[in-house]
């Protein structure tokens, strides 16, 4: 029996509500739902979202993610860790290579594999 539109938007929505399903099978079933509607703009937004994006493609607001400059530093007095710097501080040719952004245009399936390891590595 095949797949209505509004049972396929149901899967959607119940797959987004639960924590335990894989972005990507949402994904997968906008694809499905994309074709049936005939929407490209939906098949295409969805495709770059399993595939990941070209960096040289417009890229969602939403993919772009602030990420302060944190710095390690050891005196003979203490240890600070983790302290936020401005980009303003590191040397000129540095500000032209680091961000206090990042551009995220892996695959959602990457991007919630990195997510993964690093709620691993804070539990552990």
């Amino acid at each position: 029996m095949p797949e209505t539109k509004a049972a396929l938007l149901s899967e959607i929505e119940a797959a987004v509500l639960d924590e335990s399903v894989p972005v990507t099978f949402a994904l997968r079933k906008c694809l499905v739902l994309g074709a049936k509607a005939g929407s490209e703009q939906l098949r295409s937004w969805a495709r770059q979202e399993l595939n990941g994006y070209d960096p040289e493609s417009d890229i969602p607001e939403y993919r772009v993610v602030q990420a302060p400059i944190t710095v390690d530093t050891m005196n003979l007095c203490a240890i600070s860790r983790g302290q936020r710097i401005s980009q303003h501080m590191l040397p000129e040719e540095a500000r032209k290579a680091i961000s206090e952004s990042v551009t995220l245009v892996h695959s959602i399936g990457v991007i919630e594999d990195m997510a993964n390891q690093a709620k691993l590595a804070m539990a552990g």
